[in-house]
């Protein structure tokens, strides 16, 4: 009877946990359609986003820095990633994007959604995009300046 009861409870706690790890990945991967940018603007979260890809040398770096900056305050900003060309891998997403809120992946036309981002930009990544409290987003090829950077942060302090 005591091995019945253990194979159950085994096979019930498998369960659970593979269910929980699902629910976990879909949390933080999905994908990024042309509307799924005016979603955020509109939402009036503090938001970092960073568009990138998974050749981009320079973007792990880029998402590490707005983490370690965001931080610092009591209730830091989302942090997005958005991946043009495909999520990374499971330990790529447990080395470099660990400090990720959520991580998506472009879905449909890549010209719509850098047009529906911002008509001005060409695909370079990283590219990252700050949006406010007020809903307002600045862009930046690359890291955000320093200045820049902490003008925003400060701004969206409760």
């Amino acid at each position: 009877m005591l091995r019945i009861y253990q194979i159950l409870v085994c096979c019930l706690l498998s369960l659970v946990l593979d269910s929980g790890l699902q629910a976990a990945e879909q949390n933080l991967s999905s994908s990024f359609k042309p509307e799924s940018f005016q979603a955020f603007i509109d939402q009036k979260t503090p938001s970092m986003i960073v568009f990138s890809a998974s050749y981009c040398a320079h973007c792990p770096a880029v998402v590490r820095s707005l983490a370690k900056q965001s931080r610092r305050l009591a209730k830091p900003p989302r942090i997005i990633v958005v991946m043009a060309d495909e999520l990374p891998s499971q330990a790529d997403k447990n080395r470099i994007y660990n400090d990720v809120d959520r991580l998506m992946v472009f879905e449909g036309s890549e010209m719509a959604i850098r047009h529906a981002v911002n008509p001005t930009w060409r695909g370079l990544t990283p590219f990252v995009v700050l949006v406010g409290k007020d809903g307002r987003a600045s862009y930046f090829n690359g890291q955000p300046p320093g200045p820049d950077l902490q003008a925003w942060l400060s701004q969206q302090a409760p």
